[in-house]
C-alpha cells in the first residue's frame, strides 16, 4: 500500500507538482552537486532538467536524497567542450520512478530520459541540451542541429502516445514574437526575442509533434521571463523551455524564472520552475430523454383525436408509397417517429410542471398573491397619509 501511494501522489489532479529547467553548468563535481540539491529543496522542486553537465560516462548517481540521472560522453572521449544532461529527481519522484520499473535511457550526449508511472496518467521526462544556434551559415553547426532534432524525433516516436511528455532544457532558441500568429497555437502571447533559426527548427519540431512551448503562454514581468543575458549586449533572451504535448496544456498552470538561485551555484542561466496540476477531460454527458407528456384533457376531444387519426394515416401512406425499398426495421422507426411527432403537436402539454407532476400555482393562489400586492399598496399609502 506504501509503495503505491507514493507511486501516485507525485502529480495529482488535487496537487501541484514544481518542474524545472537549469542550465545547471559543470556538474561533475560532488560540491556542486550538492550546491543544486541544495536550490532545488529551497525552491521544493521533484523533478529537474539539467543541462551542460558535463558529468563523465551515463548513469545514475545519488545525492543527498535526489538522484541524478545523467548522459554525456564516454569517459575516454571527454573533453571540455562535452556537453551533457541529466534529470533530477526528488525523494518522492525517485520512489515512484524506482516503483515503476526504474524506466531511463540515455539516448545522447544531449538527451536523457526517465518515465514515471504516476497515476492516472505518466510522465515522461526528457532533458535535452541543443546545440548553439548555427552562426553565419556554418555548415558543421547546422549539421548539429539537425542531427540534434533527428535524434529527438525519434525519442518522441519511441513514447507512449498517452503518457504526458515534458520535454525541459536549454534549446538555445530565441522564440520570436512575430511566431505568435504563424505557429498555429504552438507559440502564446508572450514571446520577448527576435526568432533565429534554431526558433524556426524548435516551432516545426513543435508542431508536428502537438507541442506546445508553455513559457510564452503566461503573463510575467520581463525579469521572471528572460532566463540569460547576453554578456555584449546585456540584453536578456528566453533560452530555456517547457515543452508539453498540447492534449495536457491545461494541466501547467505556470512557468516563470526564478533569478534567486542563479548566485547559488554559479550559473549565468536563470532557473526556470513550472508548476503542474494533472486536469483531465471531464466526460461528456449524454443528452437525457424525455418522455412525452400529454395533457389528459385534449385526449378526451373527439376533434383532435379525428385529426390526430387522419394525419396519421396520411403520414403512413406516403412513407409507404415513397420509402418501397426500407427493411421491416426503418419502416418501424419511421411509424414511431411519426406516432410521436403528431402527439407531441396535438396532445402535447405545454404547461410548466413541478417535479411532483402537479401544477402548483393555480388560479385560486394567483388571486391570493394579487390580493396581497393590492393590501400592501394601500398600506403604504396610508403611512404616507398619516406622516402628511
Amino acid at each position: 500500500m506504501t509503495n503505491e501511494n507514493e507511486q501516485t501522489k507525485l502529480v495529482t489532479t488535487t496537487r501541484v507538482a514544481l518542474f524545472r529547467s537549469w542550465n545547471a553548468r559543470w556538474c561533475y563535481r560532488v560540491t556542486k552537486r550538492e550546491l543544486i540539491v541544495r536550490q532545488l529543496k529551497r525552491y521544493r522542486i521533484q523533478v529537474a532538467a539539467l543541462t551542460e553537465t558535463k558529468i563523465p560516462d551515463s548513469g545514475v548517481c545519488v545525492v543527498n536524497g535526489y538522484t541524478f540521472i545523467y548522459s554525456v560522453t564516454p569517459s575516454q572521449q571527454f573533453s571540455k567542450p562535452a556537453h551533457g544532461a541529466a534529470v533530477c529527481l526528488g525523494p518522492e519522484a525517485t520512489a515512484a520512478w524506482k516503483n515503476s520499473g526504474a524506466q531511463w535511457e540515455a539516448v545522447s550526449s544531449r538527451i536523457v530520459t526517465a518515465r514515471i508511472e504516476c497515476r492516472p496518467v505518466p510522465i515522461i521526462v526528457i532533458a535535452v541540451y541543443a546545440p548553439i544556434n548555427p552562426s553565419n551559415g556554418v555548415k558543421n553547426d547546422i549539421e548539429t542541429c539537425d542531427e540534434f532534432y533527428k535524434t529527438l524525433q525519434a525519442t518522441i516516436d519511441k513514447t507512449h502516445k498517452s503518457d504526458m511528455i515534458m520535454i525541459m532544457g536549454d534549446f538555445n532558441a530565441c522564440v520570436g514574437v512575430e511566431q505568435t500568429n504563424t505557429a498555429g497555437g504552438t507559440v502564446g502571447n508572450h514571446a520577448i526575442d527576435k526568432q533565429n533559426q534554431n526558433s524556426r527548427r524548435l516551432v516545426d519540431f513543435c508542431l508536428f509533434n502537438s507541442f506546445i512551448i508553455t513559457n510564452t503562454f503566461f503573463p510575467h514581468k520581463a525579469v521572471h521571463q528572460g532566463t540569460w543575458m547576453h554578456p555584449k549586449t546585456k540584453q536578456w533572451h528566453m533560452l530555456d523551455y517547457v515543452l508539453v504535448n498540447r492534449k495536457f496544456r491545461s494541466s501547467v498552470q505556470d512557468v516563470r524564472a526564478h533569478r534567486g538561485a542563479t548566485g547559488g551555484i554559479g550559473t549565468d542561466h536563470h532557473l526556470l520552475r513550472a508548476k503542474i496540476r494533472l486536469h483531465l477531460k471531464c466526460r461528456r454527458k449524454t443528452e437525457k430523454k424525455y418522455r412525452l407528456r400529454l395533457d389528459q384533457s385534449k385526449l378526451t376531444d373527439n376533434c383532435l383525436v379525428s385529426a390526430f387519426q387522419i394525419d396519421l394515416a396520411n403520414e403512413n401512406k406516403s412513407i409507404r408509397r415513397d420509402n418501397k425499398t426500407l427493411s421491416v426495421n426503418e419502416k418501424f422507426t419511421n411509424f414511431v417517429n411519426s406516432v410521436l411527432e403528431r402527439g407531441r403537436h396535438y396532445f402535447g402539454n405545454n404547461k410548466s410542471i413541478h417535479k411532483g407532476g402537479k401544477e402548483w400555482f393555480t388560479p385560486e393562489l394567483k388571486e391570493i398573491v394579487d390580493k396581497k400586492a393590492k393590501a400592501y399598496v394601500d398600506w403604504s399609502s396610508c403611512l404616507i397619509r398619516l406622516r402628511i
